[in-house]
């Protein structure tokens, strides 16, 4: 399978942003398991000039086996940590003080901007850290360009931008004061050399695939700002969602948020695919909905289910783990050992109770993924077909620090499945919510959505459209998905494919954690039973 894509990358710091546009050319791509997945390509309803740049990658440092070249400030030391995929601890040798670390020397060409991403954390808690690019000089090392944090012992990134023209520069990074010895982890350190050129014809709405597989910062696309969780009072075995897909390579990812459609432009999108949100008065209405405005699980609407186990997961089921207060739903994840499994969670589902073909289905909800402190959680919005092998996956996250390579750190994954067996020949398609360098999904509440119809899939978060797949790229969902399906909202705990919950450490698998429902309400076209 070949593929183009129009490529948009962009590194910020506090007051630069750079964006970038690249045109690329896939080979095949795949995905877990040995199994293709196929991509989503951009709507490019509009297009416009935009700078069309070369890039190159020139060094991306990720600790796993050792310092990767980095030394030691003044009064610094630096050791590799082998724990999880590995990092760089900078930390003071003895008493107080800022401490700091420098990495290799790195060459720029002629007009090449250095793009600089850190990825780091503070051990001891907050703390403020400077990640700057720095000079060679006689009397020491000249910054040309730094930005500065508050870290926590999250996981985050910090981009730095150098201007065209400087010629060789080095990673910096410091951390503490005076009277505070700094303590920091660094994850991974990319640097991106972009040299822009003229501006040409492309699509406005070009995916990001080439910035995610150089770890180049992408621009967040504009979405409603996050509010606190607000409700409005409206009127078989065991089994867990499809294994994960992400792809192992991170160049393989499938879509870019504000893509409509699988492998196509703009203009070849069916009309009944573009602006299909049938949550609109003029479009559909309410057919089924649970603003969880009670004391507790509507029974009525949902399926608690309680002493199993599910695949893909090290906790046990119970009932006790979901809960219903001020206005929302909480099923939680604990560290506790039941019927021989070290953690327990929780899991609902309207089987028996409600399932319906075509329409909308949305939850507002708030993920326990928080980056650095939730490593194998797996919270899923997902749909399962009655009678048939299909499933769509509105949204599923995996915690971090995960063991997988070519996940996007923050963000989530929507898929649907021709089988949920995920049977050797089988289909998917599959992309990532948001961009690379927007804020973490966990951060706060949002709607993951999906809206179905039967020329194609429409998914979005926050009315911002993610991902579309179009039945006519994807035939095998007319069997897939012949028929209603039903609505399933769980969190797993651990499992081999994106790594284990640990046990010990706290900060890694920060428990109990819970996944926030404020409203989950389902939508049937005008003139659909």
């Amino acid at each position: 399978m070949k593929m183009r894509r129009a490529l948009w990358i962009a590194a910020a710091t506090p007051v630069v942003w750079l964006a970038v546009g690249v045109t690329l050319v896939s080979g095949d791509m795949p995905g877990a398991g040995g199994h293709e997945l196929s991509a989503s390509g951009a709507t490019g309803q509009e297009r416009t000039a935009v700078p069309i740049p070369t890039m190159r990658v020139v060094t991306v440092a990720r600790f796993r086996h050792g310092v990767d070249g980095w030394r030691a400030g003044a009064g610094s030391s630096v050791r590799h940590v082998a724990r999880s995929d590995g990092a760089l601890s900078v930390s003071r040798r003895r008493g107080h003080g800022r401490v700091g670390a420098v990495g290799p020397r790195l060459g720029a060409r002629s007009g090449e901007e250095l793009v600089a991403n850190v990825r780091l954390r503070a051990v001891g808690g907050r703390e403020p850290v400077t990640v700057q690019l720095v000079a060679d000089g006689r009397r020491g090392r000249p910054v040309r360009a730094q930005a500065r944090v508050q870290a926590t012992r999250a996981w985050r990134e910090v981009a730095v931008v150098t201007s065209p023209g400087t010629q060789a520069v080095r990673v910096r990074v410091l951390a503490g004061g005076p009277r505070r010895p700094g303590h920091v982890q660094i994850d991974t350190a990319r640097i991106v050399a972009v040299t822009p050129q003229a501006a040409t014809t492309a699509s406005t709405a070009s995916t990001a695939d080439a910035a995610d597989a150089a770890g180049a910062p992408t621009a967040s696309p504009t979405t409603p700002a996050p509010t606190s969780p607000a409700s409005t009072t409206t009127p078989g075995t065991p089994a867990g969602p499809a294994a994960p897909t992400a792809p192992t390579d991170p160049a393989s990812e499938a879509t870019t948020p504000g893509s409509a459609t699988s492998g196509a432009t703009g203009d070849s999108v069916p009309a009944a695919c573009q602006g299909l949100d049938y949550s609109r008065p003029d479009q559909g209405e309410l057919d089924w909905a649970d603003e969880f405005t009670g004391t507790t699980v509507d029974t009525s609407r949902w399926r608690v289910r309680d002493g199993e186990s599910l695949s893909y997961d090290q906790a046990r089921i119970r009932a006790g783990n979901v809960s219903v207060a001020d206005g929302l739903l909480d099923i939680e994840a604990r560290r506790e050992d039941v019927a021989g499994r070290p953690y327990t969670s929780g899991y609902l589902d309207t089987i028996g109770l409600y399932a319906r073909q075509w329409g909308r289905w949305e939850v507002r909800a708030k993920l326990p993924t928080v980056v650095g402190a939730s490593r194998g959680l797996w919270p899923a919005f997902w749909l399962r077909s009655e009678g048939s092998p299909g499933e769509i996956d509105v949204a599923e996250a995996w915690g971090e620090p995960t063991t997988r390579p070519g996940y996007r750190s923050g963000s989530y994954q929507w898929t649907v499945h021709e089988d949920t067996n995920s049977a050797p020949g089988t289909e998917r398609r599959s992309g990532w919510g948001t961009l690379v360098g927007a804020p973490p999904v966990a951060d706060d509440f949002h709607l993951y959505a999906v809206d179905w119809s039967p020329d194609c899939l429409v998914f979005s978060m926050d009315h911002q459209v993610v991902g579309t797949v179009r039945r006519s790229d994807a035939p095998w969902m007319t069997a897939a998905l012949a028929g209603p399906v039903d609505i399933r909202l769980n969190l797993q705990v651990g499992q081999d494919y994106w790594g284990y919950a640990d046990p010990t450490d706290g900060l890694l698998t920060a428990l109990p954690a819970g996944l926030l429902v404020d409203y989950v309400r389902v939508y049937r076209p005008l003139g659909v039973d």
